[in-house]
């Protein structure tokens, strides 16, 4: 399981440096992520969602995973807020350094590991949706414009209570949101997408499906920038340390609080 997981990976980032070495001839441009960005926003996340979680079987246990990866976001955030001030940096930099290891943008790549090594398992895709849209994208819409204006060095203040409610109101307004909630409606009631939509709607979402486990990868290529690390180097490593190290021992810790199943 190891050497697949390793292989994959490999693949998927060879996926990455294609995208980079087009970039290099100008075959495609960083402004093409705009596009590719609505692509996902609009029609494939929605396309996935909606076809990935209608089949699965939900319960109790997507709830815990939910709450542990919450817990995880807020340890993140204090742990990183800790190390920021330990390590004296600037408000800014400590501002940082929390969005950066609190709101890991898991999904992205996790997604497309997930379809290679378990295919056919609707069960492990649910998940991922699931815990990265409730665990993930919410508190990062309530939390990063928060922690972005007390850490920030704008001038302009908004009141708390209308930069959270105004990123609620944005994402119930999207496509995902409602794809997400048809999906659950779904399958909590075992409803067959086929006898509501139609077999050739069912094939239209699956195959726009797909394009969640590449198109992620394209925009990642597309949006990747040279930059120098000088005079960061210490809170990129201290990021680094969270997520590759610290971040899976608190997740195995609290998976075993929370009763988690392998």
């Amino acid at each position: 399981m190891v050497f697949y997981v390793v292989t994959s990976s490999v693949g998927l980032a060879l996926v990455v440096l294609a995208v980079l070495v087009l970039r290099r001839y100008g075959l495609v441009k960083p402004d093409d992520a705009t596009v590719i960005n609505n692509l996902l926003i609009y029609l494939v996340y929605p396309a996935h969602i909606l076809h990935r979680v209608m089949y699965a079987d939900l319960g109790w246990e997507q709830v815990r995973m939910i709450v542990t990866l919450l817990t995880l976001c807020f340890v993140d955030l204090a742990l990183a807020y800790l190390i920021g001030r330990m390590l004296r940096r600037s408000r800014p930099e400590i501002g940082a350094l929390m969005l950066t290891t609190g709101f890991a943008a898991t999904a992205v790549i996790a997604a497309p590991v997930l379809f290679l090594l378990y295919p056919n398992d609707i069960e492990r895709h649910a998940d991922l949706i699931i815990v990265s849209e409730f665990g993930m994208s919410l508190p990062t819409l309530l939390l990063a414009p928060i922690i972005a204006q007390l850490f920030g060095e704008t001038t302009e203040h908004v009141p708390i209570r209308k930069l959270a409610g105004g990123a609620v109101a944005e994402y119930v307004r999207t496509p995902i949101f409602f794809a997400l909630a048809l999906a659950i409606t779904f399958s909590l009631f075992d409803i067959h997408v086929g006898v509501v939509l139609g077999d050739i709607m069912e094939r239209a979402l699956q195959a726009a499906s797909d394009g969640g486990f590449f198109l992620p990868l394209v925009l990642v290529g597309l949006m990747l920038e040279r930059t120098s690390l000088r005079g960061t180097w210490i809170v990129v490593a201290a990021a680094v340390v969270l997520q590759t190290v610290v971040d899976p021992m608190l997740t195995s810790t609290l998976a075993r609080l929370f009763v988690l199943s392998d």
